[in-house]
């Protein structure tokens, strides 16, 4: 008994459990484990008074929960207590489709903290949680695949939803607990559904658990809770990594991710700073191992060519996009029909689309662009190499190319346009003037070689690009 009590007072303080805490809510149900936790609190002597509130809810799923009541309220009484109490009634009602018995009641317990924690004006709410929770809980997760933040365990000290929830019996295992209510003579009560092995955490605490330490290690549960602690630590140090990490690769105020550099990163980091961007950015939905899997996927392929791609649908109404270096997650731009191709009048004026092309006959050459696709554009083309040539307006086509004035070689339409950071989904709404053979020009791009005016005093046509409703303003 009082090696327990011993390792409660060292909790409390090594750990500062009760550091700003002068009305202290609780949670006792009348089981062996939130009764010693009341006993023990109300036992010591802080170095500042503290105001217990006993705080108890009756779910209304069993025929003893009333006698369990009972048994709290005068249980309150005798440690000098206040009690407050919730009932729940959930037998009485209908439960959500798709969720179980345990959701519901645990969802009706947290509720309830939150109400006794405002209305009682509480500084915390200590719970019962011990060494074994902490052995079931690694396993429960271990099952569903969590990595180290989930492997961590319980902690011994958080604020949910505004609620600071302190946990002082972590590293103290149920059954001192009971051995410590025996010793002062201090009955409890037994809740028949924690047999219930169809529960998982009711399985894994009877059967797997007793198994392991029968049959492999009979210090199973202390080596787990070693592990559990070693994680713990690892993975302090690793939100620290995180967070510096996420903070040099965050643009335009966090709301876009420079992803090349995160692919630079070890593939722990990456996982890691990509889950934490997303959950910045609220899309938790997005945050599971399987999805962020599946982005650093599409990331590498984009990085290595493999996918010409520069966006990944989350949802049907969210999608992350590549624009450069920097990607960021959005509502899908809705896809603009290209207009068909249409004739370059030379000399005269062309519409197509939301542009307005004008072209006259002029002598040497002009360029003045504000970027590709950014009107207003001018630009000049060779009369002699017009001369016989029947131009058009288009969208881009696959495979286009351009072999551009002062470079050498050629290049695609479609990287000049990714280069530029032109959203794919406005891509086909940029003009191209092509003949049948040869792309001429992209707007606000660069002339091509075999259209270029030769010198000052060559005859040319002198183009003019703006939209049409700008120039109609």
């Amino acid at each position: 008994m009082e090696g327990t009590v011993h390792a409660f007072r060292k909790n409390l303080v090594e750990q500062g459990l009760l550091h700003g805490v002068n009305r202290l809510g609780v949670a006792v149900s009348g089981g062996a484990d939130s009764v010693a936790l009341l006993r023990l609190l109300t036992s010591i002597q802080p170095p500042f008074p503290v105001t217990y509130i006993v705080i108890h809810i009756n779910h209304g799923l069993r025929d003893a929960s009333d006698e369990e009541e009972a048994f709290v309220r005068q249980l309150a009484e005798t440690c000098g207590a206040r009690f407050r109490l919730f009932r729940a009634r959930l037998r009485e009602t209908p439960l959500p489709a798709g969720q179980s018995v345990e959701m519901t009641a645990r969802q009706a317990r947290l509720a309830f903290y939150r109400t006794a924690f405002e209305e009682e004006r509480l500084d915390a709410i200590a719970t019962a949680h011990h060494a074994d929770d902490c052995a079931e809980t690694f396993l429960l997760r271990l099952a569903r695949g969590a990595g180290t933040s989930g492997l961590t365990g319980i902690k011994s000290d958080t604020v949910y939803e505004g609620v600071r929830i302190i946990r002082p019996l972590l590293d103290i295992p149920s059954a001192d607990l009971r051995a410590y209510l025996r010793a002062i003579g201090q009955p409890w009560r037994e809740d028949a559904s924690n047999r219930e092995e169809a529960i998982p955490r009711n399985k894994i605490r009877h059967q797997i658990i007793p198994y392991l330490e029968a049959q492999w290690d009979p210090a199973f549960r202390k080596h787990l809770l070693q592990t559990v602690d070693i994680l713990t630590e690892e993975d302090r140090y690793l939100r620290d990594v995180t967070a510096r990490a996420l903070t040099s690769l965050q643009a335009d105020e966090g709301r876009a991710l420079c992803w090349r550099d995160l692919l630079a990163l070890p593939i722990a980091l990456q996982r890691r700073v990509l889950r934490e961007w997303l959950f910045a950015i609220g899309e938790v939905a997005w945050t599971s191992y399987e999805q962020v899997a599946t982005v650093l996927s599409f990331l590498n392929r984009a990085s290595s060519g493999e996918t010409a791609k520069n966006a990944l649908t989350l949802t049907d109404d969210r999608i992350l996009s590549l624009s450069g270096s920097e990607m960021r997650v959005g509502s899908p731009s809705p896809v603009q029909t290209p207009p068909p191709p249409v004739p370059l009048a030379i000399p005269g004026e062309t519409r197509w689309g939301a542009w307005r092309f004008t072209v006259e006959p002029f002598r040497g050459w002009v360029a003045e662009s504000h970027g590709i696709g950014v009107p207003p554009v001018c630009f000049t083309l060779s009369a002699d190499a017009c001369a016989g040539k029947r131009l058009v307006i288009r969208s881009r086509q696959s495979g286009d190319r351009i072999f551009p004035t002062g470079m050498t070689g050629s290049r695609k339409i479609k990287e000049i346009l990714i280069d530029a950071k032109i959203p794919e989904s406005a891509r086909d709404t940029l003009p191209v003037i092509a003949t049948d053979d040869e792309c001429v020009y992209l707007t606000g791009y660069r002339i091509a070689r075999t259209f270029a005016v030769q010198s000052p005093t060559s005859p040319s046509f002198l183009c003019r690009a703006d939209r049409a409703f700008l120039a109609n303003r």
